[in-house]
């Protein structure tokens, strides 16, 4: 992992995936970073963060790194 990488984890059904990502990329653009790794069903998929308070979904034009922290779980569904 580079410096300033946000390291994230995505799961898509049972796949998951540890990723860093740079914490400025709009989050609409990472499944298409993942599409390698999960296959490309990933592409244009709604990001879920996953997180003890509840579900929230992530608004694709924000930078990730404003929306979730490292490390956290972050969930790939087919819209």
């Amino acid at each position: 992992m580079r410096g300033g990488e946000l390291p994230l984890v995505f799961t898509l059904g049972e796949r998951a995936v540890a990723h860093s990502v740079d914490p400025a990329v709009p989050a609409g653009e990472v499944p298409g970073l993942l599409a390698l790794y999960l296959g490309g069903v990933v592409r244009g998929a709604e990001m879920v963060h996953l997180a003890s308070a509840g579900e929230r979904r992530l608004d694709p034009l924000v930078a990730i790194g404003a929306q979730v922290g490292p490390d956290d779980e972050i969930e790939l569904r087919a819209v």
